[in-house]
């Protein structure tokens, strides 16, 4: 996926004061990697730099009945990185360039044939699609996993008050 979202309800209201003690935990789930915004019962944490490989948003807002927590991480950056990179470096320079050097060399100087001529250059192109999906898949994998126990230390933050010192 390009985007994980979490959404929760949490049954306690969070005040000002909690909603502020739930920063530490998002600085340090997120690698410090954005800024805090604290406005009255909503509390809006985003990234920096929307120019960057990550963009994190979370909001956790008080309304009756408890509080909303929401985050949310989109991968396209990441995606460019990695198959741009991949594909780019292996895929369309060394997967090409070798491939077809190999792949005519091979097939038609010691095979007289221009099947290997064609497949090998398509094998190395395929094999740089498959390397970098499996790349971003983990990527995102590993990341869905960090976004889910920031969610379940948020929601218990706010159940608690807000944080160690709130109960």
């Amino acid at each position: 996926p390009m985007v994980i979202q979490l959404e929760r309800m949490v049954p306690t209201r969070a005040d000002q004061g909690a909603l502020e003690r739930l920063v530490p935990s998002l600085r340090r789930s997120l690698g410090g990697v954005g800024d805090p915004l604290v406005e009255g019962t909503t509390l809006i944490w985003d990234t920096k730099d929307r120019a960057s490989v990550r963009s994190v948003y979370a909001r956790a807002s008080a309304a009756d009945g408890g509080t909303r927590l929401v985050v949310e991480e989109q991968y396209e950056n990441m995606a460019w990185s990695i198959y741009g990179g991949v594909m780019g470096v292996l895929g369309g320079g060394v997967g090409l360039g070798v491939g077809f050097g190999v792949g005519f060399g091979v097939g038609f100087g010691a095979l007289g044939t221009a099947a290997f001529a064609t497949l090998f250059p398509l094998a190395a192109l395929a094999g740089s699609f498959l390397l970098s999906r499996s790349l971003f898949s983990r990527y995102v994998r590993k990341r869905s996993g960090v976004l889910r126990h920031l969610m379940d230390e948020l929601a218990e933050l706010v159940e608690r008050g807000g944080g160690p010192g709130a109960g």
